[in-house]
């Protein structure tokens, strides 16, 4: 199913915003009561909503892999120029 994109101003139910995640409804659900989600924003008791703009620097801050051009010198990139 491909992603709807949403301006970053735009306020998400749960499920939405686990669509735009690639995550579970649950899975977000979850993450509100262990800790560890994405911001959230109480609207009225029992209607959560996650700003789109919070979600991408949620998603943001969790990019572990270097882009190649970072790794000039990696040696898995060299093994791959022999």
């Amino acid at each position: 199913m491909p992603r709807k994109r949403w301006p970053p101003s735009a306020v998400l139910k749960t499920p939405e915003a686990a669509h735009h995640v690639g995550l579970a409804a649950s899975t977000l659900e979850k993450a509100r009561v262990v800790g560890g989600g994405p911001p959230w924003v109480v609207i009225l008791k029992g209607a959560i909503r996650y700003r789109v703009s919070d979600l991408d620097e949620w998603l943001a801050a969790r990019v572990t892999g270097r882009p190649e051009t970072r790794c000039a010198d990696c040696p898995l990139r060299r093994r791959e120029e022999e």
